[in-house]
């Protein structure tokens, strides 16, 4: 890192009755390598210990607690956050995840460059606290990705090829001060955020595994739900009406994203209603549905053969 590089860093917590989890994930801001930052965590209105645990750390780094009654609406705790940071750039932790001691320090050195609004990097997925761990990119996706222009960011997020977790993500505060924080239409509104600024400024993406996000029965906020969905459609209304796509990406990616959403929902009933929506954004999907159906038939005969 250039010596004469040290921007203050916030990094920005919102927790809500993750007491047991919580102090290893603030363990993992406390252990960074860098050390010109500043531990903003906001508490959504907690009935456990989690003002306790807070309040009972000892350490000489400047750690910022403020308490706020429950809503459970995390866009809106989330700019109440970004309006008490005062780093340079701001560093989203879930509070049930945790970084590699080297995170901020590898990550930062991408905002040397003015254009780079953002930067995010591969992530370790543990399931359940076991020892079950995996990546979540393809380390050759990321490597491909790393040479991409603005405009290829932009279409990899809006064609739903790539999901970024908040707990990977460092951003420069005057850019998303310049988004207008978090849109509060809906409760979470990451990859809203996300996809506003990939159509205005650059990123930089990094292939080191430096973050853990733990999968358990609690954070069912990072499955794929209807809110994920309608949050990917007010991005691409937005990204239309500012003229960041045309009309016939917008009908591409709606009837992408109609397509997951069959794929994702546990009702049939949606299943079917947003298949059909699907093709009717976007005929291409019935022919690769087709496909992959040969594909399966294909391949359940050639297992039939070998028995």
């Amino acid at each position: 890192m250039s010596a004469s590089y040290s921007p203050y860093v916030s990094v920005l917590i919102i927790t809500y009755n993750r007491v047991r989890l919580l102090d290893n994930t603030i363990q993992s801001v406390l252990d960074q390598t860098y050390k010109n930052c500043e531990l903003i965590i906001i508490d959504d209105g907690s009935t456990d210990d989690t003002e306790k645990l807070v309040k009972s750390i000892k350490t000489d780094r400047n750690i910022k607690y403020y308490r706020l009654e429950h809503s459970g609406h995390i866009a809106k705790v989330r700019n109440y956050g970004l309006k008490k940071c005062t780093g340079e750039l701001i560093a989203f932790l879930d509070s049930d995840d945790l970084w590699q001691p080297e995170r901020l320090e590898t990550q930062i050195l991408a905002f040397q460059t003015s254009e780079i609004g953002f930067a995010f990097c591969n992530v370790h997925i543990q399931e359940n606290h076991s020892d079950l761990i995996y990546s979540l990119y393809d380390e050759n996706l990321l490597n491909a990705m790393s040479s991409f222009n603005r405009r290829d960011m932009l279409e990899v997020i809006i064609y739903n090829k790539l999901q970024v977790y908040s707990s990977s993500l460092i951003v420069r505060k005057s850019a998303i001060e310049e988004m207008g924080l978090f849109s509060e239409k809906r409760r979470i509104m990451e990859m809203h955020l996300i996809g506003k600024m990939a159509s205005v400024y650059d990123s930089d993406i990094s292939n080191l595994n430096l973050v853990t996000i733990v999968k358990h029965s609690e954070n069912s906020t990072k499955q794929k739900d209807h809110t994920f969905f309608y949050e990917k459609f007010d991005l691409l209304s937005d990204l239309l009406s500012t003229k960041k796509i045309t009309i016939k990406e917008y009908r591409k990616a709606k009837g992408l994203h109609y397509y997951d959403m069959a794929k994702s929902v546990s009702s049939y009933g949606v299943r079917f209603w947003a298949f059909c929506l699907g093709i009717i954004y976007h005929p291409n999907i019935l022919r690769d549905f087709f496909k992959s159906l040969g594909n399966l038939v294909n391949d359940t005969a050639t297992n039939l053969t070998k028995v």
